[in-house]
Formats: C-alpha cells, structure tokens, sequence
C-alpha cells in the first residue's frame, strides 16, 4: 500500500518507501524520545541543543603588512585632523574627538590593538606609532607624524598662547642703587602742570609671511621652488588626482605626476587605503598576476589564491562596492537587471544609475533592444562582440540575464 499519511511525535521524521506496490513501508525515526522511558529531557521533543558555532581562526598578517596597516592609519588620521582643525581653528585635546563625525571609528594597531600615541603642542601636533620592518621609506622602530610629514618636527603655524605661568622664573637683576643726594638734581615740576596723554601700546609684531624658497601656496609639503623642479603645480596639491598630495608622494617615493606609479591597474590612493598593496610593486603578493588584474577578477592581491569577500556574488568586492558607490549588500544597486560588476566590468554603464544616458529607457532594455545604453544610437558590432568577450572573461552575475550580451 501506499504511504499517505505517517503522524509521529518527535524532531524529525524520515520516510523511505522502498516498494509502493508491496506491502511494507520503512520508516527511519531520528531523535524520536522514547515515552516508554518515562520523563526524559526531550519528552515533549524539544529540539536538541546545536553546538556552539565555532569562531573562524584570525587570518595570520605579516609584519609588512601590519606597517602597511599602521602607515595607513596614522595618514587616515591625520586626514581627520586637518578636517578637524579647518572646522574648530585648531587641533583637538585628544583624538576621541574625531569620531564620528571625521572618522567613523579610531583606528587602532593592527598588532596590540591599542590607540595611536597622540600628543597636541600649541597649535601642532605629534602621532606616534611604531613600526615592525619598515615601509616605504621609513625603517623599523619608533616614529611620528606631524603637519609637517612623518619625522618632522613641527612647527607652529601661529604663535602659541600666552598668560600661562612658568615653572621656573628668573628674576631680573635689580637696577643699582643710586646714593642719596642732598640736593634734587631737576627743578620740581609745577604742581598745575597738566598730564600728559598714555602713549598707545605698540602693536604686536605679526609673523612674517614666508617668501622665496620657503612659500608653499598649495600647502602640500613642498614649496613652490621644489614644485618648480619637480614638475608638479605649485597651486594644486594634488597634481596627479590620485589622492595623495604631493608632499606626501615624495616622501614615500611615489610619483606625484603619475597617479598609478607602479602601472599596475590600480592608482596609488586605492592601493595604500582601500587594498593595502604596495604603490611601488606592481605584483605585492609575488604570484605572477597584477595587483589590478588580480582586484579585477575578485583575487585577493596581498595573498595568492585567495577570493576578495563578495556578500553580494555580483561579480563586485565588497571593497570595490564602497569605491563605486555601490550597495555591497544588494546585487544590482540600481534596479535595472543588471548586476552591479557586470555593468562595471562587462557593459561599461552606471552600476548607480537604471538609465545610465537619460534616454528614459533602462540600460538592459536598451541592450536587449539592440540600443546603445551610454548613449544615443544602436550597438554597433564591435560593441557586441566587447559584451561578449567580457562575458566571457568576467562570467555574467544573477540578476543579469544569461543570453544579456549576446
């Protein structure tokens, strides 16, 4: 016969009807509690307790990597400071007063966990770290940031204030003192002379601005002299548009006039604080493949073999996603079909945008339409056969239709 109805009481039941024309049905009962037992702990079939999810192992950093962490911390921070100080005309007591508002939170060193040292003095500052092996230019052990770059004293940019009392005081000598005289040496004044006006105080002496060789107009950490010799302009701080001001660039040995130095896909800016590579070697992990083709196909570029997270599975990092502005949680930002990496990688449209050239038709309408979705006309042959090869290359991600680039 067959089976149609099995009623159990209990956790789970499994059925297995070896032969519907025969007359026996098999059952298998899991976790089913025993009444003939009497009072058990699963009586009433509570489900059994689940074992406690175990945490994953920490990934285990190098010290080349925790300096790169450090470096981009304090430099994370000292973003947060400049931005502090142009709103509050000066720096703060502490850096708890950056978050959140100029850093969502501090960072903190990637090996003991502990805040950053940070001392104000006047109106300057000093952010110390320690480093493990070194980088860029700077080597193992101790060191500090100040406006002035990293291991530069710094120097007030006004005069500090006064009124304070000093710890020590010297006294001024006491002037000599004259013998007394019997006979008054000047005429006594008349008693109805008239008193003369307080003669107003002089004024402060104002610092001089810097001229010649010292004056930096972009404020970058370079002067407007050594700008001159570099090529970079002296009204830009950031010649190149990489990120980086160009102070900054030459202390840690970057181009200031090539925003991708090492030509490996990926500018110097996003290697520094978004992966964490090394702007001045094109392959940071040694495996053979660029920091950039590695990103672009979703490899991790500081550990070989390894898959950049994805929540997603649009074909996008995570990372990348907060560069493109794009939601790292929702597979097609925009809502218009097409998944946020393939509109980056394969079609070239706007992964923000469902109508990427405002023609009031969305992007994959337009391509299933045979219509260019960048802009006015139809897909040519050769742009077809761009989505097909990119397709090929990159693969096409849910929600985007499989036959899309075809």
């Amino acid at each position: 016969r067959d089976a149609r109805v099995l009623l159990s009481i209990g956790q789970v039941v499994r059925a297995r009807v070896l032969d519907s024309s025969g007359p026996r049905v098999e059952l298998s009962l899991k976790n089913v509690p025993d009444f003939r037992r009497g009072p058990g702990p699963n009586r009433r079939g509570e489900r059994a307790a689940q074992p406690e999810p175990q945490p994953e192992p920490k990934k285990e950093t190098t010290p080349a990597e925790r300096d790169l962490a450090r470096y981009g911390d304090v430099n994370t921070i000292k973003i947060a400071l400049t931005s502090y100080r142009g709103d509050n005309a000066g720096y703060p007591d502490s850096l708890d007063a950056l978050a959140p508002k100029y850093v969502a939170e501090l960072p903190k060193d990637p090996s003991t966990g502990g805040s950053y040292g940070y001392v104000k003095i006047g109106f300057s500052y000093k952010l110390s770290f320690t480093l493990e092996s070194g980088v860029f230019a700077l080597s193992p052990g101790p060191h500090f940031l100040t406006p002035e770059g990293f291991d530069a004293e710094p120097v007030q940019a006004k005069p500090p204030e006064t009124g304070g009392t000093s710890s020590t005081t010297i006294p001024s000598p006491e002037p000599p003192t004259e013998p007394a005289s019997p006979l008054p040496t000047q005429p006594p004044a008349p008693v109805n002379q008239p008193e003369q006006p307080p003669q107003p105080e002089a004024p402060p002496e104002q610092p001089t601005p810097p001229t010649g060789a010292a004056l930096d107009a972009d404020g970058d950490g370079l002067s407007d002299t050594e700008e001159l010799a570099l090529g970079t302009d002296p009204n830009n701080p950031d010649t190149d548009g990489d990120g980086l001001n160009d102070g900054d660039e030459v202390h840690i040995k970057t181009n200031p006039l090539n925003r991708d130095t090492d030509n490996d896909g990926l500018d110097d800016h996003a290697e520094i604080y978004v992966w964490q590579t090394n702007p001045l070697n094109p392959d940071t992990d040694g495996d053979g493949h660029t920091d950039g083709d590695e990103v672009d196909h979703g490899y991790d570029p500081k550990a070989v073999g390894a898959k950049l997270p994805d929540q997603d599975a649009d074909g996008l990092a995570d990372a990348a996603e907060t560069m493109a502005k794009t939601d790292p949680a929702i597979a097609d930002t925009d809502k218009d079909g097409l998944s946020d990496g393939d509109e980056i990688k394969v079609f070239a449209t706007d992964p923000t945008k469902a109508d990427t050239d405002g023609d009031g038709f969305g992007d994959l309408q337009e391509i299933q339409g045979g219509f260019d979705p960048t802009g006015p006309g139809s897909l040519t042959t050769e742009r077809r056969d761009i989505f097909k090869a990119k397709a090929a290359e990159y693969g096409l991600h849910a929600p985007t239709p499989a036959d899309a680039a075809n």
